[in-house]
């Protein structure tokens, strides 16, 4: 079994959903998080100057998306059709879309006046709009997991759980997931999974 380690700042966000793979596929992992204050001297050795990092026996793997991705065919969490695939891919670019087009300006804003008005827009507008979106594209697919594979849940159902959870209480209540049965259960679902359970001590 290769060694992992995987360095990120201590917050969910980015990391969140590469340290569940491995939770869910029950492989050890070093867990390294960089405090905030010691980035600066860090950055300029770490790959593309950029957090999460993740080291394979040593060799450095950098972007998050595509640490996901070879994490979940190493740990066959991947739909098995090329159509499932596409299903999945499709999910997780627009999840990105929504994080770099409004979640991200969110959390940057220092003004709290302005913060006020983007989190206004973000629970009125934006995050109704990708949340009906993502609740059309499941129940397309007639079963719980975006794949429409049965029950074959794979690295975008927990990168879309992930960041449910993440979004919970920052930017949404809890119960606003609720209002979309078919991503509720898609949440929900992921979040019973046994491993996920231990981990975060539910």
């Amino acid at each position: 079994m290769p060694h992992y380690k995987f360095t990120y700042f201590d917050l969910r966000a980015l990391g969140e959903p590469i340290k569940l793979l491995f939770v869910v596929a029950k492989v050890d992992f070093e867990d390294v998080r960089i405090p905030f204050n010691k980035w600066g001297e860090l950055k300029p050795v770490t790959g593309h100057g950029k957090l999460p990092v993740l080291h394979v026996d040593g060799e450095q793997f950098t972007q998050s998306l595509a640490i996901c991705r070879y994490l979940a065919k190493q740990f066959n969490l991947i739909p098995k059709t090329d159509i499932g695939n596409y299903r999945a891919e499709e999910l997780v670019e627009l999840f990105m879309d929504l994080r770099l087009d409004f979640f991200v300006p969110f959390l940057l804003e220092a003004d709290p006046k302005k913060k006020a008005e983007l989190k206004e827009n973000l629970v009125n507008n934006i995050y109704p709009k990708y949340y009906g979106i993502f609740e059309s594209l499941i129940k397309k697919t007639e079963g719980t997991f975006i794949s429409g594979e049965g029950e074959n849940m794979s690295w975008a159902d927990i990168f879309l759980a992930s960041w449910i959870h993440t979004s919970t209480n920052l930017v949404v209540p809890p119960e606003f997931v609720k209002a979309y049965p078919a991503l509720n259960k898609l949440y929900q679902t992921v979040f019973q999974n046994e491993e996920i359970r231990k981990y975060y001590k539910l």
